[in-house]
């Protein structure tokens, strides 16, 4: 069988690259944007991006001892837009619980607590300029309530109609809440019983932490409450928003996390691969102790993944280091973002990425050039770049800490991850040419070599079991060869 060399002067497409993680320096200040709203403490927990590439960031601040609420719109260059709300800063009600979504047109919708005392959300819709739209609920905004209980979580459909989520507890037993509204903010009385569905489930002890729609069903991330164990259950309900009886047990799949009883903080964070099967990461622990991170993974039916880690579950190595939040990009791999304790004055954020396994993708360096950064919520742009927000240290500056938006290169890649299988590179290292040997071949198979700065100098595809890398033109030293779930090391004499 004839094997194909690869050639810089044929199939080699120079291109200008930056790495996965890098600061992205066409924003701000080399990646970078602080925004001292006011004097004092400045809090950003929130962000989201148009359709244009403009990011709306939200958070809230202190002044004068007064809670002030605000969202702030950002030019793609990291510059603030002047043309939303006032010179650019936008008040709202909110001060607790912010969320963030667009429906067509631009419209916002921000949703969270008005008031502390309550944990039902309200809801605003904003017009693209920053003015309530009052064809909105009642002129602008939607006020909810559920008796016993709160409502608390939102997801839009794609025809803008929306579902919120909640819960209560009765009689020592869990109630979870589904509640639809219309697009314009009107309750669906077709939906359930008046617009309300409530299922029972059980436990009187865990609450709802995230929820996410995939294919028609409904996830709900539901930790429990307690003090000397870390229980994860994940819920499944049908398109009819019942308990989908094939997830799991009657519909919940449940993780026990060993942990060390006492008040132990904890954090867990979800997401879901497009066949079903859903990727966990959390943490926890204390300063007095130690802190805790690992992931897990179960199978679209619920089961644990016991091909994943130590029977589904992978601790990870580092120390105080809390996940808070888990995206999968488009092509199976996994963004990991949370914060890493000092355990004296601050926290730190960080992000890695993962394949679909747990191993970590050498790939992602993350570039944060002795940022401090507080992290409070991450996006992938449009193009696959990583815009990340959070709280700079109140010892910074004028002991007071501000907004912080970052944003850092990132290649989602447009092609599936492939069935993981054998890959055997030889020789390694060698003069130039190198031998790519996989165990099966299914489908062609995309790559890119990079030097150590992350430059790509090789663009093409492995379209056949054994394919020949021509290197002999490269200089001697250390190249990366990339799929999309593997990364590989080429050490070229």
């Amino acid at each position: 069988m004839k094997k194909p060399l690869l050639f810089f002067a044929f199939l080699i497409t120079f291109v200008s690259f930056a790495q996965d993680g890098s600061l992205d320096l066409s924003f701000g200040d080399d990646g970078v944007v602080i925004t001292d709203l006011h004097e004092g403490s400045n809090f950003s927990s929130a962000v989201i991006e148009q359709l244009d590439g403009k990011v709306i960031s939200g958070g809230f601040s202190f002044v004068n001892s007064t809670e002030e609420n605000a969202l702030i719109r950002y030019n793609l260059d990291g510059t603030v837009d002047t043309s939303f709300g006032n010179n650019g800063v936008l008040i709202t009600p909110i001060v607790g619980n912010l969320d963030l979504k667009f429906q067509q047109g631009n419209k916002l919708i921000v949703s969270g607590s008005v008031d502390h005392s309550t944990g039902n959300i309200s809801l605003f819709r904003y017009l693209s300029d920053g003015t309530l739209d009052n064809t909105f609920a009642t002129n602008g905004v939607l006020a909810t309530d559920l008796p016993n209980g709160n409502l608390y979580k939102i997801n839009l459909f794609d025809d803008d109609s929306f579902l919120l989520t909640g819960s209560y507890n009765a009689n020592n037993i869990f109630f979870i809440v589904f509640q639809k509204y219309l697009n314009n903010g009107t309750l669906d009385t077709s939906f359930g019983n008046n617009g309300r569905i409530i299922n029972q489930i059980g436990s009187p002890d865990s609450f709802i932490d995230e929820v996410k729609i995939h294919s028609n069903s409904i996830y709900v991330l539901a930790p429990k409450q307690s003090y000397n164990d870390f229980v994860i259950s994940v819920l499944k309900f049908t398109e009819d928003y019942i308990l989908d009886d094939n997830f799991g047990t009657n519909g919940i799949a449940t993780t026990s996390i060993d942990i060390i009883p006492g008040n132990s903080q904890k954090s867990i964070a979800f997401d879901l691969f497009d066949d079903g099967s859903i990727y966990l990461a959390g943490g926890h622990g204390n300063c007095d102790d130690f802190y805790m991170a690992f992931h897990a993974k179960l199978k679209p039916d619920g089961e644990k993944d016991t091909s994943f880690g130590n029977y589904g579950v992978q601790v990870l190595s580092s120390n105080y280091y809390m996940p808070e939040q888990v995206i999968i990009q488009e092509n199976n791999r996994v963004l990991i973002a949370g914060n890493v304790s000092e355990c004296f004055e601050w926290s730190f954020a960080t992000i890695s990425r993962y394949f679909s396994d747990g191993f970590e993708d050498a790939s992602f360096n993350l570039q944060d050039d002795g940022q401090e950064v507080f992290f409070d919520d991450m996006q992938i742009l449009a193009d696959g770049k990583i815009i990340m927000v959070g709280t700079t240290p109140w010892y910074n500056g004028n002991f007071g800490s501000d907004f912080a938006i970052v944003r850092y290169n990132n290649n989602t890649l447009s092609i599936s991850e492939f069935e993981n299988q054998k890959t055997t590179i030889y020789p390694n290292p060698s003069n130039g040419i190198f031998t790519i040997e996989r165990e099966l071949f299914s489908e062609n198979t995309p790559f890119q070599i990079t030097d150590i700065t992350g430059k790509i100098i090789i663009l093409g595809e492995l379209t056949e079991k054994q394919t020949q890398l021509n290197l002999s033109s490269a200089q001697s030293g250390v190249y990366f060869l990339k799929t999309s779930n593997s990364v590989f090391r080429l050490m070229k004499n």
